[in-house]
């Protein structure tokens, strides 16, 4: 399948919107799709979803949000980067800790936009990203992001072992995450003691906290 190629000045960006909250993103659609020189290809409200709606609509460029059910946006992108590598990705999230920056950063992310900037500024990132530079939000400018953009813990997990946190973090049960994975209730559990051991934590809590800094943890 052909990748779609680097959008050029002359060239209409097709984006793709991916975010969770409804009001938020209908406001976002509605403005992106008024903005000249894009179009608004298509939106998702998980990280699932947009794997979907990428292979289908073939955007220039993807705006992502972080935390998200089902699969949060740090994954979404790795997976994303690694199956459409021509599609550029956006974070547009309200962290904006060194963890998390790094964290979407080193999953392939070209352009990081904090909600409560300027609505210019996702304008600005999404029109730079689509002409092959990286873009950083101004609120960003204090925050030391790591230039070798290091492995993090989470980041050492396996690609199934994130999928389990996330679920577990999300409130499903051991039955529920298997019906969704599609894997048995034993290998559920194998996975849960995996996380345990590599994480260092003894209880859900506290895989749910490491979740939250993270920025991964639906619940935030």
């Amino acid at each position: 399948m052909s990748e779609p190629s680097k959008a050029s000045p002359a060239k209409t960006i097709r984006v793709l919107f991916v975010e969770d909250h409804e009001v938020f993103h209908e406001c976002m659609q509605h403005l992106l799709g008024q903005q000249p020189g894009m179009a608004m290809v298509g939106a998702a409200r998980d990280g699932r979803e947009a794997l979907d709606k990428v292979a289908m609509l073939k955007p220039h460029v993807v705006v992502m949000d972080i935390t998200m059910p089902r699969l949060n946006g740090i994954d979404a992108t790795r997976l994303l980067r690694k199956s459409h590598p021509a599609v550029r990705v956006i974070a547009l999230s309200n962290h904006a800790t060194r963890q998390v920056v790094d964290g979407m950063l080193q999953a392939g992310a070209k352009g990081y936009v904090l909600k409560n900037e300027a609505f210019k500024e996702l304008v600005l990132a999404i029109e730079r990203v689509a002409a092959g530079e990286s873009y950083l939000s101004p609120g960003l400018k204090g925050l030391e992001v790591a230039e070798d953009l290091h492995a993090t813990v989470y980041t050492k997990l396996t690609r199934r072992e994130r999928e389990v946190l996330q679920l577990i973090t999300g409130g499903a049960n051991t039955k529920q995450i298997a019906l969704e994975l599609k894997i048995s209730t034993k290998t559920v559990e194998s996975h849960r003691v995996n996380l345990m051991k590599k994480l260092d934590v003894s209880n859900p809590v506290e895989l749910a906290l490491f979740a939250l800094r993270e920025g991964v943890s639906p619940l935030t």
